[in-house]
């Protein structure tokens, strides 16, 4: 991978060789950790320390469940969690269906998460409820309940049939990651949607800038 060199602002060469060095989606920087520094710590959760092969089984285990609940490819798929070890293995495993995962702070209220549920219209709920109490009036009626020692606790929701999947494009570094709700400070909340490529060219500057490497 390149390195963006130390000026405030980069030329577009620059800017076209980064982008061009990183990896196609997000999952392949996980699948590459995993294989080349399984041991290496990289989620420290409270007295729990989980290693980039913790991750890998963590997100294949999430994967499958929420394969097996209906979430396809072009699907949004709401995910309310916390900083959590189980909220990362659920973020990766609906980009490795394919989906886009819609992220929601479980601090939310109800009526804020049924904002969200009204304007990105998700085929699944996802709700990383973890040992809080408050947050399990977040999950909605009839969410099962999922326990493994594999990628933690969470609820999912039944499946929405009424939702229509987004197309999925056929270069997958164009494909939408991730989508963010803003504020709503001034008005009502609006979605941005943010590709494979925009997340790893973002952290990859911040990184850089700030010194980042693979012990931290």
């Amino acid at each position: 991978m390149k390195v963006m060199r130390e000026t405030a602002l980069a030329t577009a060469e620059e800017r076209q060789a980064l982008i061009a060095s990183l990896p196609t989606r997000l999952n392949d920087v996980l699948h590459m950790r995993v294989r080349e520094t399984p041991d290496l710590p990289v989620i420290y959760a409270g007295p729990d320390i989980f290693s980039y092969a913790d991750l890998g089984r963590g997100v294949e285990a999430a994967t499958a469940i929420l394969r097996d609940a209906g979430l396809r490819a072009g699907d949004r798929a709401l995910l309310i969690m916390e900083n959590s070890f189980a909220g990362v293995c659920c973020l990766y495993a609906i980009m490795a269906l394919d989906a886009w995962a819609v992220l929601a702070n479980s601090r939310l209220t109800v009526r804020e998460r049924d904002v969200m549920i009204d304007k990105a219209q998700p085929r699944l709920i996802v709700c990383v409820i973890g040992d809080k109490p408050e947050t399990h009036d977040l999950a909605p009626v009839g969410s099962s309940g999922h326990r493994g020692t594999a990628c933690g606790t969470f609820a999912v929701s039944t499946a929405d049939p009424s939702v229509i999947p987004e197309p999925v494009p056929d270069r997958t570094d164009e494909q939408v990651a991730v989508m963010l709700f803003t504020s709503g400070t001034t008005g009502v909340p609006k979605a941005a949607m943010l590709g494979h490529k925009s997340l790893m060219y973002q952290s990859s500057i911040l990184s850089e800038r700030r010194g980042f490497g693979p012990g931290d």
